[in-house]
């Protein structure tokens, strides 16, 4: 077997790739159904506000993801009125609340 043997040019470019490759976090974006008669908490500016939801009511979040195991919400959109929410609970709470409370209909 044989090795290649690379440049200085070309090892500096792989390490540029690899470096910025690592920098780059993967972003999907995901629609979901609300289905049952539900609330969220969003807070702006230092007020919380308790929005209910109902069936049919469709929530756009956008996940990055730093761990692939466990996404995290980036930004969070009512699509019923175009609302961005402030979602103040923790990643793992957020995850529960929408496996109980909607179903995903695509990813964007």
């Amino acid at each position: 077997m044989s090795t290649r043997k690379l440049t200085f040019g070309q090892y500096m470019e792989s390490r540029t790739q690899l470096h910025n490759a690592i920098h780059r976090v993967p972003v999907a974006e995901a629609v979901y159904n609300v289905t049952k008669y539900c609330a969220v908490v969003s807070e702006h500016d230092g007020d919380s506000e308790t929005i209910k939801l109902k069936p049919k009511h469709q929530i756009k979040v956008v996940w990055e993801y730093f761990d692939p195991k466990s996404p995290t919400p980036k930004s969070v959109t009512l699509l019923t009125n175009n609302t961005d929410l402030n979602i103040p609970w923790s990643d793992a709470k957020f995850h529960r609340w929408l496996n109980t409370n909607t179903v995903r209909e695509r990813l964007i």
